[in-house]
């Protein structure tokens, strides 16, 4: 009798722990944006401290092409473009996070910059659907720069890189006087292919000069080119970056003590990625104690982990300890839980482009801390400016 009872008792046990640990729990999302350290993939040696910059705008041209096949080439040498060359040798375009300088010598990287021919090109497409005869143009505008850093002390060449920036239908409608005409080109349709190529070389034709000289003036002159520039300069510069929507995970059991205590934790972690990310994107610098009461909480869920045995409880501690390590950019870790939740299928895929960079914000992390005393002074002068 006795032996049954305790078998029965056995029986009990395991089926409850099943149901506690199959029991369905009841969460909410709450979303906000944070910020990171980003650090640089390829950052500047120690030599460098200070940089040089040298525009040279005056080789450049645009060559205007309708599939494939170019139409007139228009040269800004050719054109009243003094004032225009002369601001753009004038204009600042960052490199990494040195500082800008005048002089030339030891610790100066020289950066030189140089427009080479630009291609507009009209370009005729099949649109709407496979049985419908529906054509429509677009525009493209690809502005090649040619980079050259070298050592300003012995002009020795360190690096040379060619970089495009491309302009697409509305990009380069706000960089034209004949924006509303460019506009207007790209948003109607033709019956056939022939229609459409004879009317996009018409507005080229008779735009060519006019559209030049505008491009010149807004890209080079009043340096719009610099956005491009900026975003391409971000693998050799320190800085904070967003982390976009993050989907923090609550509890909404409110008689449950360890939901509570769990969504106690998580609402500080709410306020700190909020302040951290208002902190960043307002003064360009986070209070390092922010950054460690983080830390803190990743702790907790690591080691409240260890003992969860319901599924849904875990997957929520992972998405919140995932978030963690991305805000206080410990990337090393958050790779192996970023994992998990992929393979579960429990990864917030609306911030793919940040898990697919995990690994190489891990790798450039990892680089920095282990040849810092090589590389240039100011990156970890940058650092300690982010992070007071």
């Amino acid at each position: 009798m006795k032996s049954i009872t305790t078998m029965l008792f056995s029986l009990f046990s395991l089926f409850g722990c099943i149901a506690v640990h199959a029991q369905k729990i009841k969460v909410e999302n709450k979303t906000k944006t944070s910020s990171f350290v980003s650090y640089p993939e390829e950052p500047f040696s120690y030599e460098f401290l200070e940089y040089k910059l040298q525009i040279n705008p005056d080789n450049t041209k645009i060559n205007f092409v309708m599939e494939g096949k170019e139409l007139t080439s228009v040269d800004i040498t050719a054109m009243r473009t003094e004032k225009i060359r002369t601001d753009a040798k004038n204009n600042r375009l960052v490199v990494g996070n040195l500082q800008m300088t005048q002089k030339t010598g030891a610790g100066i990287l020289l950066c030189q910059v140089e427009f080479l021919p630009m291609t507009l090109e009209g370009i005729t497409t099949k649109s709407g659907n496979a049985w419908e005869n529906i054509f429509k143009n677009s525009f493209v505008l690809n502005v090649p720069l040619k980079v050259t850093y070298s050592n300003s002390f012995d002009n020795k060449v360190i690096e040379e890189d060619t970089i495009v920036a491309q302009y697409v239908d509305r990009g380069l409608a706000d960089l034209i006087v004949e924006r509303d005409q460019l506009m207007a080109q790209i948003a109607t349709t033709f019956p056939n292919k022939k229609d459409a190529m004879l009317q996009s070389l018409a507005f080229l034709k008779q735009n060519y000069t006019s559209m030049t000289l505008s491009i010149f003036d807004n890209l080079i002159g009043h340096n719009q080119i610099a956005g491009f520039w900026n975003r391409n300069m971000t693998k050799k510069q320190m800085r904070f970056q967003s982390t976009g929507s993050l989907f923090f995970t609550r509890f909404k059991d409110k008689n449950d003590p360890k939901q509570l205590e769990y969504n106690e934790q998580i609402d500080k972690l709410i306020l700190l990625a909020d302040d951290i990310n208002k902190s960043a994107y307002d003064k360009n610098k986070v209070d390092k104690s922010s950054f460690a009461a983080v830390a803190q909480i990743a702790e907790y869920l690591e080691k409240e982990l260890t003992g969860v045995a319901n599924e849904d409880i875990k997957i929520a501690l992972q998405t919140d300890l995932l978030y963690c390590y991305l805000i206080a950019s410990n990337f090393d870790k958050a790779i192996p839980v970023m994992e998990e939740l992929k393979s579960k299928n429990k990864l917030n895929l609306k911030m793919n482009g940040i898990w697919e960079q995990l690994p190489v914000l891990a790798e450039a992390k990892k680089n920095f801390e282990e040849n810092k005393g090589k590389l240039s002074a100011t990156y970890s002068d940058a650092l300690n400016k982010m992070m007071n």
